[in-house]
């Protein structure tokens, strides 16, 4: 929703419930910065700080290839001290890891019955034009906790239905609103992901719960749904132009034409997938 209202700049309206439990409406001014011009997320560049529960610093997981994985941290452990400075909650372990990068740190950790002490030396990557140090790995989250900040809300057959219409639509005017900007320069390309990002996001949505599994494959087939119908020949968009053409002209179009176009449309693909294989590699290295 956020973006989907601020990629237009402007004033956006955000419903907030105050410390004193009253709800009211803030007027966030974004002014006409374009929030997809970068590569940064979009959270950080609207000033918010999204609150997160305060959870004791235990590995939920690692990444293969990451820090923490090559240097022997294991999901389970709990984190007691890093470089001799104890820590009480996972928020202080992202903030030391983020303060080294490249530099080994010493990991007093709690495995079962035992405490280690592992020499871990974080990743570097560039975070909004600053090196910031990341080891590959998440906080443990527990179902419970999980459960208590999660909302459902459920509807009858035909409401639900109804919602499903408006989210598709939704989704696909923001899908092309944000192709729009990429064509004006408002939006960045590196918001071009290929099939490396798609299987990534897929597995981390499986892993919280088959709604959010569910959900993300909506969104990417509506979205792989709008791109197809797109005036590119080749894709069933182009086609219908076709088709169009046919109907103002009153005869289909020339074998040359089309040819041409075909090639054009190729080579419209082609660079397509290759600048999206490129984005999914620079994350894969970053």
């Amino acid at each position: 929703e956020l973006i989907d209202q601020g990629i237009e700049g402007g004033e956006l309206p955000v419903e907030v419930k105050t410390a004193r439990n009253e709800l009211m409406i803030r007027s966030l001014n974004i002014g006409d910065r374009h929030i997809l011009a970068n590569s940064e997320d979009v959270i950080d560049q609207l000033g918010f700080k999204l609150w997160q529960p305060v959870l004791p610093p235990v590995i939920g997981g690692t990444v293969e290839t990451g820090a923490a994985s090559r240097d022997g941290l294991k999901k389970g452990d709990l984190i007691l001290a890093i470089d001799n400075q104890p820590v009480s909650d996972w928020s202080a372990v992202v903030a030391i890891v983020q303060a080294h990068p490249g530099q080994s740190l010493l990991f007093k950790i709690k495995r079962e019955l035992s405490e280690l002490e592992l020499k871990v030396t974080p990743d570097s990557r560039n975070q909004n034009g600053n090196k910031s140090g990341f080891v590959g790995a998440w906080q443990d989250m527990p179902e419970a906790v999980i459960e208590k900040m999660r909302t459902r809300i459920d509807y009858g057959f035909f409401e639900a239905a109804y919602k499903a219409v408006e989210k598709t639509w939704s989704m696909s005017q923001l899908t092309l609103r944000v192709l729009g900007k990429m064509l004006l320069g408002e939006a960045a390309l590196e918001n071009i992901s290929g099939p490396i990002t798609i299987a990534t996001y897929a597995g981390i949505t499986a892993s919280i719960s088959l709604m959010s599994y569910l959900g993300f494959l909506a969104i990417i087939s509506v979205s792989l749904g709008v791109l197809n119908l797109l005036p590119v020949p080749m894709l069933d968009g182009g086609h219908l132009f076709y088709y169009l053409v046919e109907i103002i002209k009153g005869s289909p179009v020339s074998e040359k034409f089309e040819e041409i176009a075909q090639q054009v449309g190729l080579a419209i693909l082609l660079m397509l997938m290759a600048l999206a294989m490129y984005n999914d590699i620079q994350r894969l290295m970053n």
